[in-house]
């Protein structure tokens, strides 16, 4: 994982994660995330923004109970090293605490 504060979007926080794929295709993106406030969060992959408010709904508190997952479409990762960014959609917004990320691979 890398924390990111450079480039057009410096104000906001982001993760950046280089994953390698198996075997390209479609995946679906999951995060287990909580937060008492709503924090939505944009989630690129490759530099492509495919869901503009993921994981923005407030949760009852942050113990582990109270994490909630979200989950893109079908996302196509297309090269052998997917390049998974999540990044706030405003500048100066707080940040969800972030469990877990998982890419499924959905079948052909």
């Amino acid at each position: 994982m890398r924390a990111d504060s450079a480039g057009p979007a410096a104000k906001r926080r982001s993760a950046e994660w280089n994953v390698p794929v198996i075997r390209p295709g479609k995946y679906i993106v999951e995060i287990s995330q909580a937060s008492t406030d709503s924090q939505p969060l944009r989630l690129l992959v490759n530099g492509k923004v495919v869901a503009s408010q993921l994981a923005g709904t407030a949760t009852t508190g942050v113990k582990p109970e109270d994490y909630l997952t979200a989950e893109t479409g079908p996302v196509v990762i297309d090269e052998r090293t997917g390049v998974i960014r999540l990044e706030s959609t405003a500048d100066g917004s707080s940040w969800p605490r972030v469990r877990e990320m998982r890419l499924t691979r959905v079948n052909p």
